[in-house]
């Protein structure tokens, strides 16, 4: 039970991360950091996947190494697959077909934010 109470936060602290990692490799070849990305993330409770967006930016990553807080609101976006039972997906995830063809649809329209550039 602890690993999915600590997924999403695990999750945020990966998005923040990558971003990080992104504009210091940026930097050492010579391009301009980012001032903010859309960092796209997976978390599994157990089968049933949840999809995020993040849109971080460099204040915010800024303020965390400062210890301080962001003068903006981050705002961290979160997709459970609209499936016709949410309760029950919690409990059979994509054991279900009907729930695995929501969630399926779901990856593919997720993709997009997966392209890098």
């Amino acid at each position: 039970m602890s690993n999915n109470q600590n997924a999403e936060p695990q999750l945020v602290a990966e998005m923040l991360a990558a971003f990080y990692t992104i504009n210091s490799t940026r930097r050492e070849q010579g391009k301009d950091p980012l001032d903010s990305k859309v960092i796209p993330g997976i978390a599994m409770r157990g089968i049933v996947p949840i999809f995020y967006l993040l849109d971080v930016t460099r204040e915010l990553v800024d303020a965390l190494q400062a210890g301080s807080y962001p003068t903006r609101e981050t705002v961290l976006r979160r997709c459970i697959p609209p499936v016709q039972s949410v309760a029950d997906y919690r409990q059979v995830g994509i054991l279900v077909l009907d729930n695995r063809k929501v969630v399926l649809k779901c990856y593919e329209a997720f993709k997009k934010f997966l392209v890098r550039n």
